[in-house]
């Protein structure tokens, strides 16, 4: 296979008719049986080249690949996905329902399922609880800049109701790090991308409401990460849950604020080894399952049957 950057491509030449150029020169030198484009943004995404990537002799599947959290009227689909999705074979994405209903709005002819994924070298750390540790729980999250209801992003009010339930029961035992949170005595303020693992080694249970909690099958890369950190995880519910994660074994979630706030006072009523023994248990099932090389090799098998499936019925037309 070979990676093709159409950002470096761009910054480099300045001119998007030349990447189109290199792209399908690429395409037709290597001949490859699929194209996987990812996260187009605002990229000038040329209709006309597309469907030249796909008039290629060997005939490339073309898929497109979305793991960025879109939603209506909050952070609705970019110029460069629309186009995609318009002229992709079959288009990828990490939700059900509101996530996939904007790609099939924005012309998208079939929209699969494909989780986070998230790599366990920067994120995978053995956990030995510490004697005396900083905090029992920590939540790792961000609120939405804008807080009008439309424009606020999906979860901002269930994460702060969340943050203040859990100061009730813990006091300063409790601590919150992420952006635009307003003064509360648990709010640290935001931590760097990569020393999450860190920060939540610091604690003995980390939890988190995580965005969308309507839109079936969909989790941010919070989930993944979390696990791989080796310390138990609490999370909110989303559809279909129960057919991705054993509940209490791979993952722990609850419904309401309420049960998830009583889910981490079960934890933290076990003793520091069944906590690592459980953080473990979490840390392997995201190996498995939640990782580049499982994640995208499904996803590159369903695209071959998908090509197989449409090759096969251009055969048998008449």
């Amino acid at each position: 296979y070979e990676v093709f950057s159409f950002w470096d491509e761009l910054e480099a030449s300045g001119d998007p008719s030349t990447v189109d150029k290199k792209l399908i020169d690429v395409a037709t030198s290597l001949q490859p049986t699929l194209i996987l484009w990812q996260h187009p943004e605002d990229y000038p995404v040329n209709p006309a080249m597309l469907e030249s990537l796909k008039a290629r002799p060997h005939r490339p599947l073309l898929v497109y690949d979305e793991r960025d959290a879109y939603v209506p009227f909050s952070k609705p689909l970019p110029s460069g996905a629309k186009t995609l999705c318009r002229h992709a074979d079959i288009t990828f994405n990490t939700g059900l329902d509101i996530r996939s209903e904007l790609f099939y709005r924005a012309g998208a002819r079939k929209v699969f399922i494909s989780p986070t994924a998230i790599d366990a070298k920067r994120f995978y750390r053995e956990w030995k609880p510490a004697p005396a540790p900083a905090y029992d729980v920590v939540m790792l999250c961000n609120l939405s800049r804008v807080r009008l209801p439309l424009l606020c992003l999906p979860g901002t009010r269930e994460r702060l109701l969340l943050a203040d339930r859990l100061w009730q029961f813990l006091g300063n035992r409790f601590a919150a790090f992420g952006h635009h949170w307003p003064k509360r005595p648990y709010a640290k303020g935001p931590i760097n991308y990569e020393t999450q693992t860190e920060t939540m080694q610091q604690s003995l249970v980390s939890v988190a409401w995580d965005r969308c909690e309507s839109t079936y099958y969909y989790f941010s890369d919070r989930i993944p990460i979390s696990m791989l950190s080796g310390v138990p995880h609490v999370t909110n519910y989303k559809p279909g849950f129960e057919h991705m994660f054993r509940n209490g074994t791979d993952l722990f979630y609850a419904k309401t604020i309420d049960d998830l706030v009583a889910t981490v006072v079960y934890l933290l009523s076990q003793p520091k080894r069944e906590l690592v023994r459980i953080g473990q248990r979490q840390q392997e099932f995201a190996i498995q399952n939640l990782t580049p090389v499982p994640v995208f090799r499904n996803l590159l098998s369903k695209a071959c049957e998908e090509r197989q499936r449409l090759l096969a019925e251009k055969v048998s037309r008449p």
